[in-house]
Order: C-alpha cells, then structure tokens, then sequence
C-alpha cells in the first residue's frame, strides 16, 4: 500500500513537472518566433529608410530590394552589393517575388516560404523589400533545441529528486505501517493461544452444566478466533508471505465445487443461490486465492441478502479474461461508496451487521488477495435493490 501511495506520489509530481515545463517551453518557442519577426521586420523598415533618403546604405547578405518600373519583371532591377550572399534566396528567385506581388495585386506585405517581403511605392516606382528569413528559422531550431535538452536534462533531475525525496518523505509513514503489521502479527499470535484456552474450557463447563451464558462465551470464542485468523492473513498477504504459485486448473469447475456447500446455507435461510457458468474455462493462477476469494463472496452474498431472495453467481469468458459477478437481492451501501466496502470493518449498516457474524476482513482480504494476484474487483450497489461483485482473473 505504501509503495504504491508513494508511486501515485512521483507520478503526480511528474505530471506537473512535466506540464510545468511544457507550458514554459511553449511560451519560450513564442517569444523566439514573436523576437524573429521583430527583427526581420526591423530589417524590412531599415532597408526601406534608406532607399527612401536614398542614403548610402549597405544591403544586408540576406536582403534584396527589387524596383519594378512595369509589369513586366524582365524589366525589373534587383539592387544587390556585391557581397550579397549567393545562398541566399536560393529557393525563392526574384521572378516568384515579382509575380507573387503581381497576382496579389501589389498588397502591401506577406510572405513567400521563409521570405518576407514589403511593396511601397516610392518615387513613382513599385518597389520591393525582401527579407530571408532562412537563417532566423535555422536559429530559432537551434534554439529550440537547446532549449529542449536543458529543460528535458533539468525535468530528469527534478523526477529523480523526487524520486530520492519521496523515500524520505514516506519512511515514516511506511515505518509506522510496518510497526502496525508487526503489532497485529504478533498480537494475533499471542490471542490464539488465551482464545483456544477460553474455548476449551467453554466447551467442557456446557458440557457439564449447559446455559446461554456459557454458549455466549463460546460464540464470542468463535467469532474472536475468526477475527484474529482474518487479521493474520491479511498480515501475510501485505508481508507478501502468502504463497501465490500459480497453477493451471479449471475455473468452471472449482466455481461449482464452492458454491455446492453454500447451497445449503442459503436454503437454510430460505434463500437460492442460480449459477450462470460457463464451462471448461482454464486459468492459470493461484488456485487458493480463488477459492478463498469465491468463498468470501458467496459468504457476503448469504449474510447480506435479503430473505427469500436468489443469489445469482455468474462466470463468463471476456476476451482473454474470466469475469465472475456474485450478484445479491438488498443493498445497504450508496452508489458512489462500493469502494469502501474494500476497506477493513466497514459496515454499511452496523446495527445489522453485526448480528450476522463475521470479522469485517472479508472483502479486504478478497481486495488485498486480488491486488497481490493482479486481478481487479469492484463493486455496484443500487441501494436497498441489490448487490453486484465482480471480479476478473
């Protein structure tokens, strides 16, 4: 249980680290690409002031204006330095710039690939200021990049500082389990001797001089013995001392074999129990933990049914699964609550409960059973109406 709070822990805090770092990530890929525009829109004005005070100017490498004196482009003069670059404009030639701002009807600005270009008219010329932007994108990618590994190399730190830190922040949670543990083992094995002792001499004074006190002591005997060997297993199964072998073996048929004793509980409480059992269907698990987990919930199913009801026990095939479902007539638990059930002592109604016998460990045991086996259980309550069980193997 410990372990896997404490998984649910590191997987929690990774997800918001994770998101965390997503969103920072998003934002800073917007701020480089909402800087690139800037800057190449700066590019795009100087270039444009310059020609317009027709001042001495250098054109940057990657810069081209282009004067239009017709529609025809053939007549139209790049103005280039002679350090312009080559590579430059290599997927975007002056002929598609004309004709793009020609098809758009000289519109004022837009963009062809990673091109950006500006139309003005100056001097009764149409003239066009080009911009490639290539080299931005290849410095945004970088950038992105880097940014990527330096987030990726500090989000892997903070997991595993979590990671180191949640051993440390559920030691003494797990250090006052293991004392529990330890406390019950021990406690249960020290009550089994005093609880044998006090049945036996129960036994040998109704014997000798029979009375209800004496057949209360025995029952409370009883139902003491039972609690402390339902606290003792549970022990072991969360001590993972409880032997799991798994075997091959036929579910069907070790399903029968368990309800066949509870028929004659239930008819003796004017209650039927209806099996809907598919045959020959094999598993391959620890067949103990089957059958005890089959006897607690016919076991629930008997006491907590109402009378002269039928209890319906089912067993299908679902895929590769096998789906067993205990269904029951009454119901005290709300909908929305089946989990609690699961939990140690619950009692829905413990005016009620009580007066049919039992530990309370039950369905604990039947949950912890199916989580060391890795099988799931679940419940469905229509309150007052009925009960529904399942699990699947």
């Amino acid at each position: 249980m410990i372990k896997r709070a404490r998984k649910r822990f590191i997987a929690f805090t990774s997800i918001i680290l994770f998101s965390v770092f997503a969103v920072i990530f998003g934002v800073s890929c917007v701020i480089m690409q909402s800087a690139n525009a800037r800057s190449l829109n700066k590019m795009l004005d100087d270039l444009e002031n310059g020609y317009v005070k027709n001042t001495a100017m250098t054109i940057p490498s990657n810069a081209m204006i282009i004067e239009i004196t017709n529609e025809d482009f053939n007549h139209s003069v790049p103005i280039y330095e002679e350090r312009h670059d080559p590579n430059a404009f290599n997927n975007v030639s002056v002929e598609r710039i004309i004709n793009t701002v020609i098809e758009k009807e000289y519109v004022n600005r837009g963009n062809i690939d990673d091109v950006l270009y500006r139309v003005s008219f100056i001097y009764g010329k149409t003239v066009i200021f080009a911009i490639d932007g290539d080299f931005m994108h290849q410095i945004y990618h970088i950038n992105v990049v880097s940014n990527l590994i330096s987030l990726s190399v500090v989000l892997v730190l903070l997991i595993l500082i979590t990671v180191l830190y949640s051993f440390k922040l559920f030691s003494p949670i797990k250090e006052t389990f293991e004392k529990q543990k330890r406390f019950i083992s021990d406690a249960g094995h020290e009550l089994k001797t005093p609880i044998s002792i006090i049945k036996a001499n129960a036994e040998v004074i109704r014997q000798d001089t029979p009375s209800q006190w004496v057949n209360n002591i025995k029952e409370q005997s009883d139902r003491m013995n039972l609690l402390v060997a339902d606290m003792l297993t549970l022990t072991k199964i969360q001590e993972k001392k409880y032997d799991l072998t798994k075997e091959r073996f036929d579910l069907s048929q070790l399903l029968l074999e368990n309800v066949l004793p509870f028929e004659a509980v239930a008819f003796e409480k004017g209650k039927t129990i209806l099996t809907d059992v598919e045959s020959n269907l094999f598993i391959n698990s620890h067949k103990r933990s089957v059958a005890q987990i089959v006897n607690i919930l016919l076991d629930n199913a008997c006491k907590h049914s109402t009378d002269n009801s039928e209890i319906v026990v089912s067993l299908k095939k679902d895929g590769n699964r096998s789906v067993l479902s205990v269904i029951n007539e009454g119901s005290a638990v709300v909908a929305g609550e089946e989990e609690k059930m699961f939990e140690r002592f619950y009692r829905a109604d413990s005016s009620r409960s009580r007066d049919l016998g039992g530990s309370g460990l039950g369905l604990a045991i039947a949950k912890q059973l199916a989580d060391s086996n890795k099988w799931k259980i679940f419940a469905s309550s229509d309150y007052g109406k009925s009960m529904c069980i399942t699990i699947i193997f």
